[in-house]
């Protein structure tokens, strides 16, 4: 099982959301950025290396909204979703097709790797404030 984790990026009531590019089996669909954790590494310290190799910023881990197991065809997944806030950096998408700020009722517009979509759900029915 690969374990990653994901940030729940906060700003001015909306989240931050990405896009990604060309190949697996989520290309082109959207999702909440982050990442594999390699060997030694906390779900924290995953999530703050992952956010800046993604997007050049420095964030602050506050804390685990979900944790769960999700498997697709290929490849059996854990995953930690932790919310977090923009400490510094200017936002550069680096590894993601586009990025956008959205308010979690516009969550629903867009086409979700299916392993985020229980967390789109929490967010949209107000489970993670």
């Amino acid at each position: 099982m690969i374990h990653v984790t994901a940030a729940i990026i906060r700003s001015n009531g909306k989240i931050l959301i990405c896009r990604r590019g060309e190949g697996g089996s989520c290309a082109h669909l959207w999702e909440f950025p982050g990442g594999k954790i390699e060997a030694g590494e906390t779900p924290f310290q995953c999530i703050v290396r992952e956010i800046q190799e993604e997007l050049s910023l420095e964030i602050k881990p506050l804390r685990i909204i979900d944790e769960y197991a999700y498997s697709y065809p290929d490849k059996d997944i854990m995953f930690t979703f932790i919310e977090a806030e923009i400490v510094s950096g200017e936002l550069q998408p680096l590894v993601h097709e586009e990025i956008c700020w959205v308010v979690p009722e516009e969550l629903t517009n867009y086409e979700w790797c299916p392993a985020d979509r229980r967390v789109v759900d929490g967010l949209l029915h107000k489970h993670f404030s």
